[in-house]
């Protein structure tokens, strides 16, 4: 074989670098070429008069590269010389058989080669090897680094914070259930094992032992948990001594568990184990898992504990195998945390302490993907809320997909394929597949309470329904619910749109909407993308839940992942104080700058009649114009028009803007007569502008004195109301206070509603 122009590229180029004083003669075997590198590892003087460090790294270390066929896609292998001292941290695990191999990069070798080539590997090994010379691969005030356990191909899987509360105060060893799981369908020439550990002790009787003796199926597997105890001054024995990873047989397992503290509790097992099984017949291998709690003088890197988890796998095929520990192989063992949230959090970088549970209402596009996003962040809701069924268009947005060919053709519950989602990623979720409106409409406040949580931080209404908007609105549900947030998508998905409650669901999420209306409506580009004649295929505020909505999966993506941010902020930090908030999302013209735009919503101000059940709500805007009109002409009534929404489910009226009154209007200190010249089609052009989100829905008027309607007042409003379909609002501004007189069209309806109480 012709030594390749690529590898002596390579040689030519660490023959370059200032650390290396010589590079030895190629030798070429098997296919592979091994070049002898002679490194300078920069020790002081008197370290460098005698040879060597106090940790044993000589002035000059012979450094081993192999490179092989796939070079140069492929990094060359790096092996230190054969004594080199195995009890510095950052070696790779394996037998003492081979040359030690350090672990100079963090991540892939090769991805580091195609970004900094051999050179920037001879910088690493040149950093790496002055290290070990003074100690200090681990610095003092670091985590304890865990033992090295790279590319081993064998798995075990288990809940670590789990098995880290198995341990007591002296020292001992407990069974614990396993599984094997091997898929030879997607590697079926593979060897390599994944195994998977309970965290419950199990004792080894009959029963045990029966099911280690069938035939068929998974092959049989327990696992052993050892941990230490305390030494005879009564402190903790601490393993302080780093230990590379050699272990290949029995003997060297039960070995380094003597170095770990824990010896005597693991032969007590392994013995009981070796009784239990003699005299019955293994017709498979016993996979035996051992993990050995190794407790270290400071927290494991990464694992906020002091217990390292060292785990190993041995194969038993009869007794007679553990009373031979020197000729039992034992294969070393990678460990993966079982799939929880904390786990997720840590993946995700969140380190707070403590849960915010919630509630989804809507389990749909927008609902489904705002669930997971949250669960990847060990996060998710609590309580899933859906009455409808997951059929097979949904699947071209929602979050889910289908596990086989017979769930795509299958209709099946929205709520109960997410609660699975999120079971599988390590959380637990309660489904209800009942209708929510009718559940908010429910008398009984203990079934609402039970539904949605009262003592949950949060809800989240995903379902793009103006009608469970409306419900969720109702002040008798509002005082069995938590803060609700608002989540929907508008104008076909060109625009997302995230309203916030304010303390005690002041805004509430219907006064958000209507202002949301009035803020979109603002904007040109979004008033078109909002009410255009584009988005007319959906009803305005309906979002994305109806079918004829068609818009692709990217672009909810696009809307919703902003929207997951937010609600992970919220569930951190908490839900905004002394006010509300909306967020609204809009599409620049290229169709990819996305940006959002936060509002303050203030608390809206409530208005009541006594007797009455049908209320008005300002929004803080409106309060400050009328008061700002009636301050421009003092000691004379004045007025305009109000421009809002009428919610027939809650019977109230939002007001979140209001209309100037005409030139020809008259105003005086006992009377303000709304005029009539242009009103007419400026109204008209305004709701055309809104598309109906936002209407004229009556007039406001201040009187000089705080006194109720007038008679004019009644009269007016009786003509005003026979002239719409819908209860007509006459707002009235005292010295004091709001006051209003509300009447409807229908004659038997001209006087205000009441309660039944009245």
């Amino acid at each position: 074989m012709e030594l390749r122009e690529s590898v002596a590229r390579a040689l030519r180029q660490l023959a370059d670098h200032p650390r290396v004083t010589a590079v030895g003669a190629p030798q070429i075997a098997a296919g592979a070429v091994r070049v002898v590198v002679d490194f300078d590892t920069n020790l002081p003087n008197r370290w460098k008069a005698r040879g060597h460090s106090d940790c044993g790294v000589k002035a000059v270390e012979p450094i081993t590269f192999i490179f092989t066929k796939s070079y140069p896609a492929d990094a060359p292998l790096i092996c230190l010389r054969d004594d080199f001292d195995r009890g510095h941290p950052h070696i790779q695990p394996g037998p003492s058989s081979i040359p030690p191999v350090p672990c100079y990069v963090d991540g892939q070798t090769r991805e580091f080669m195609r970004l900094q080539g051999i050179r920037g590997i001879a910088d690493q090994l040149s950093r790496w090897l002055e290290k070990a010379a003074f100690g200090a691969l681990i610095g003092e005030d670091d985590e304890w680094e865990p033992t090295r356990r790279d590319n081993i191909d064998d798995v075990v899987v288990f809940d670590a914070s789990a098995v880290r509360q198995l341990p007591r105060r002296d020292a001992g060893a407990v069974f614990v259930g396993s599984i094997i799981i091997k898929d030879d369908e997607v590697e079926p020439k593979s060897d390599r094992l994944s195994i998977w550990l309970a965290s419950e002790q199990l004792a080894l009787n009959e029963k045990i032992f029966q099911s280690l003796g069938a035939t068929g199926g998974i092959a049989p597997a327990l696992g052993i948990v050892a941990w230490s105890g305390h030494t005879s001054s009564g402190a903790p024995f601490v393993a302080k001594d780093y230990r590379p990873e050699t272990v290949t047989t029995l003997a060297e397992l039960i070995e380094r568990g003597g170095e770990l503290g824990c010896r005597e509790p693991l032969v007590a097992q392994l013995d009981l184990l070796r009784r239990r099984i003699d005299g019955r017949p293994l017709r498979r291998s016993l996979f035996l898992s051992v993990v050995l709690l190794a407790r270290r003088p400071k927290t494991v890197l990464g694992q906020g504990s002091f217990w390292e988890l060292c785990p190993y796998l041995i194969e038993v095929r009869s007794g007679d195998d553990l009373t031979k520990p020197k000729t039992v192989p034992v294969r070393m063992l990678m460990h993966r945390d079982q799939i929880s949230a904390a786990l997720l959090r840590r993946a995700s970088g969140l380190n707070e302490v403590g849960e915010r549970s919630w509630t989804l209402l809507g389990c749909g596009s927008v609902g489904s993907k705002l669930a997971i996003h949250l669960a990847r962040e060990g996060r998710g809701p609590s309580m899933l809320v859906d009455r409808d069924r997951l059929n097979p268009h949904n699947y071209a947005r929602h979050a889910l997909l289908p596990m086989g060919e017979s769930e795509a053709m299958l209709s099946c519950s929205k709520s109960g394929q997410l609660m699975g989602a999120l079971r599988g990623l390590g959380q637990k979720a309660e489904a209800f597949g009942g209708d929510i409106v009718g559940a908010s409409l429910n008398d009984d406040p203990a079934h609402r309470r039970k539904l949605w949580g009262g003592d949950r931080s949060f809800l989240v209404d995903a379902t793009g329904s103006p009608t469970i908007t409306e419900a969720l609105s109702l002040p008798n549900v509002i005082q069995d619910r938590p803060r609700a947030i608002e989540t929907s998508l508008l104008g076909g998905g060109k625009i997302g749109f995230m309203g916030i409650e304010g303390p005690e669901s002041n805004p509430s999420l219907l006064d958000l909407t209507v202002e949301g209306y009035r803020l979109l409506g603002a904007d040109p580009a979004a008033r078109e993308a909002a009410f255009g004649h584009e988005a007319q295929t959906i009803a305005v505020g309906q979002g994305c839940s109806s079918v004829t909505s068609a818009m692709p999966d990217s672009l909810i993506s696009t809307l919703t992942a902003p929207m997951a941010l937010e609600l992970g902020r919220l569930h951190r930090d908490g839900l905004p104080s002394g006010a509300g908030a909306l967020l609204l999302g809009t599409f620049a013209s290229d169709g990819l700058s996305l940006h959002w735009e936060r509002t303050r919503i203030e608390p809206f101000h409530q208005v009541s009649e006594h007797g009455m059940t049908r209320t008005t709500r300002l929004n803080a805007r409106v309060v400050h114009l009328i008061d700002r009109e009636i301050a421009r002409r003092p000691g004379v009534e004045t007025g305009g028009v109000v421009m809002g929404r009428y919610s027939e489910i809650g019977d109230v009226f939002h007001v979140v803007d209001i209309f100037p009154a005409p030139t020809d209007s008259k105003f005086s200190a006992s009377q303000f007569e709304l005029g009539v010249s242009g009103l007419s089609k400026a109204l008209q052009a305004s709701s055309d502008l809104y598309r109906g989100a936002i209407y004229p829905i009556g007039t406001w008027h201040n009187h000089l004195a705080d006194s109720g309607p007038s008679r004019t007042d009644v009269m007016t409003a009786i003509s005003l109301a026979l002239a719409q379909l819908f209860p007509v609002l006459m707002l009235i501004r005292t010295p004091s206070r709001f006051r209003f007189l509300s009447l409807e069209g229908r004659l038997e309806s001209l006087h205000p509603r009441r309660s039944s109480a009245a």
